[in-house]
């Protein structure tokens, strides 16, 4: 968390905060801690293995491994 009044620090976060929100925990019936955290896992692992960017035409890690490569 930033300093009171320096918001540009936690606006990555939130935005992948409420992404997750929107696409993923508003949609399922959520009872326990335990489904939480499954739901929670499972989207993190379909957002960064599965789910393909427009613009780039890769999922993230993709990306990510071919932008090392290059490096």
């Amino acid at each position: 968390m930033s300093r009171k009044g320096i918001c540009l620090d936690n606006s990555p976060v939130e935005s992948q905060i409420g992404l997750m929100k929107k696409e993923c925990l508003y949609r399922e019936k959520i009872d326990s801690l335990t489904t939480l955290k499954k739901v929670c896992s499972d989207y993190k692992k379909w957002f960064n293995y599965e789910r393909i960017s427009r613009k780039k035409e890769l999922t993230p890690i993709e990306y990510r491994n071919k932008f090392l490569k290059i490096a």
